[in-house]
Formats: structure tokens, sequence, C-alpha cells
């Protein structure tokens, strides 16, 4: 009986641990020259260790969020939106680069 407290509370306090432990997407936005340049920039991110499997390809990590490898400094997990879906929103449960159209329109503007 005493085991089963022990593991009980053991199992209590990792899951409570690994709800109060967040990891955030750091996200970037290049911005090109011109009076335009927030319309025609592009985001980038680096997907935290929770979300980036490091067994598998940094093209296979940044596919999951349509997202191209941005290699810069051999690190993984940095990837790229491309120029037609520039712009990385968190939108029906998941994170997705989506065309800037369809941004304006899922913000109702």
């Amino acid at each position: 009986m005493e085991i089963f407290k022990v593991e009980f509370i053991l199992i209590i306090t990792m899951y409570f641990t690994a709800i109060t432990i967040s990891e955030d997407l750091e996200i970037f936005r290049f911005r090109s020259d011109g009076d335009d340049g927030w319309e025609q920039g592009t985001d980038s991110f680096k997907i935290p260790p929770s979300l980036c499997d490091q067994d598998r390809s940094d093209s296979t990590n940044c596919a999951k969020f349509n997202a191209e490898v941005k290699s810069e400094d051999g690190e993984h997990c940095h990837c790229s939106c491309s120029n037609e879906y520039a712009t990385l929103i968190f939108s029906n449960n998941e994170w997705r680069c989506l065309k800037n159209d369809n941004v304006l329109i899922l913000l109702g503007e």
C-alpha cells in the first residue's frame, strides 16, 4: 500500500510539472523595404524542442507547419513561411503558414 502512495504522488508530480513547463514558438517577421514592407514580409520561426522531433529531418518538422527549412547557423528546427504562405498563425487548433489574404479573412478584416 505504501508503494502505491509513493507511485501516486510521483505520477501527480510529474503530471503537474509537464503542465507548468511551456515552450513558445519564436516568430520573426522580416520586413521588406518600401511602404508595403510588412505586407511583403514573411514569417520565420523556431520550433520548440517539445514540438521538434530531433529524429526526423528538418524538412519533415517544418512541413507540419506548411513551412520550409530555414538553415541558418546549422541550428535544427528553424523554419520559414514561403512567399505565398507568408504568415504563421494559430487557427483550427494548429500553427500553420497561411496566405496573407486568408489571415485577413480569419481576423475579420
